[in-house]
């Protein structure tokens, strides 16, 4: 079957309120629509997992197609979709001549299989223009024309078969209005049994880490905290409940440095590797399930500098009661103001990125000062510090560093901007 274009009006995606049919299909044997869709992946239930990823790639509202949606399905489905962390609008649609109606508006921007698991990143992709080709392949992208019969479109749906899609789509071209992209997903997490849905929960808890991670980051601290958010993704925990666990944990860590003595020092650093792998799981599970927040966001730093500052004085303090020199306490104070001052000329690019992903000015310059100043390596060089009781090699490598990276913030911060064209930056 071949389709017209109408004269393949271009368009961009960004000029309309982005929306999106999200077509369900029969779950195997004889499970129960509402049920299957109800089972969760990293604790969120699959549907509203799939609908989180199109809020969060773009979409600005939703319709929920399956001609079973009917009575008590529906009735049982909806409550699913009144969750705090969709804001979007959901609507409901069980007749294909109404499926046809809402294909057909220009706004329609994606038919997506609800019976696969999708991903915001690959989503956002199909969406944008120019595309991106290997995301289209990937995820099995094909353009349908807008006015699709009914019958037609519902005999692609139903049954969902790639074969009938193929008769009345193409590889995608340039966005345009007369047709909508139907994205059949990557078959690798399409949900076809009930062992599917457990697989797709180990893919995502591998997923959990961030691109900016540091080596040890990703040697070590992931591999622990996935087992601590594998732990923590089937119980109510929020991730705030685990920063402020996080924030306890490590400044218990600093008062067994300040204690002093081989035994406590040990302590001190399990407490704070124990407390660093917590901070990447709330982060993990905060992502997982959607419940990023500006105070989520705001929490995470505070505790990460009050723990850094609680364990640096700690070991100062604790070599100064151990020694009776005070250097090893002025050299606690230093590594503190040297870690306070980093925070104080980065804190709104910190803030920017922990809460909204973004940072203000010369994004890649203040990205990765705050990354340098966020890295957690540093508790693997304690804790070998503390192991063959050396932290004054410690406490003394971190005082000169901090006021070394400090000046090294500062003096980019301050310093001139360069000219573009003959203008100054303002």
């Amino acid at each position: 079957m071949e389709f017209s274009t109408k004269g393949s009006h271009h368009v961009d995606s960004q000029e309309f309120d982005n929306k999106a049919v999200l077509f369900l299909t029969d779950p195997p044997d004889t499970a129960e629509l509402s049920g299957w869709y109800a089972r969760s992946i990293v604790g969120v239930p699959f549907l509203l997992l799939n609908l989180l990823h199109l809020q969060k790639a773009g979409v600005q509202s939703v319709t929920v197609y399956h001609r079973g949606l009917l009575g008590g399905q529906k009735g049982r489905m909806i409550p699913i979709t009144e969750d705090s962390r969709l804001r979007i609008p959901v609507e409901w649609e069980s007749d294909p001549a109404g499926l046809a109606k809402r294909v057909g508006e220009d706004a329609c921007r994606l038919l997506v299989n609800g019976s696969a698991l999708h991903w915001h990143t690959d989503l956002a992709g199909v969406l944008r223009e120019p595309s991106d080709t290997d995301v289209l392949a990937r995820t099995q992208v094909y353009e349908v024309p807008k006015d699709i019969a009914p019958e037609a479109l519902a005999a692609c749906l139903d049954g969902f078969n790639l074969a009938e899609v193929r008769k009345v789509g193409r590889v995608p071209g340039p966005l345009n209005l007369d047709t909508v992209r139907l994205v059949a997903g990557d078959h690798n997490r399409w949900v076809q049994t009930k062992d599917d849905f457990h697989r797709l929960h180990e893919d995502l808890l591998r997923l959990g880490g961030m691109s900016n991670d540091s080596p040890m980051d990703r040697l070590v601290t992931r591999h622990m905290s996935r087992h601590l958010t594998r732990l923590f993704i089937k119980t109510p925990v929020t991730p705030n409940q685990i920063t402020w666990a996080h924030l306890v944990l490590g400044l218990i860590s600093g008062w067994y440095f300040y204690l002093g003595g081989y035994a406590n020092q040990l302590t001190g650093a399990v407490l704070l590797m124990l407390s660093a792998w917590l901070d990447s799981t709330d982060g993990e599970i905060a992502r997982l399930r959607f419940q990023q927040s500006p105070f989520g966001g705001m929490l995470d730093i505070v505790a990460d500098n009050v723990v850094h500052f609680a364990v640096f004085l700690g070991i100062g303090l604790g070599l100064y009661r151990m020694t009776g020199s005070a250097v090893y306490s002025y050299m606690g104070v230093v590594a503190v103001a040297g870690s306070l001052t980093c925070f104080l000329l980065l804190q709104s690019d910190i803030f920017s990125q922990r809460t909204t992903g973004s940072s203000d000015g010369p994004v890649e310059e203040a990205e990765s000062l705050v990354d340098q100043i966020a890295n957690r390596d540093f508790i693997y060089f304690l804790f070998v510090m503390a192991v063959i009781n050396l932290l004054e090699i410690f406490i003394v490598v971190t005082a000169i560093g901090s006021v070394v990276f400090a000046g090294y913030v500062g003096y980019n911060r301050f310093k001139p901007r360069r000219r573009i064209q003959g203008l100054p930056l303002k």
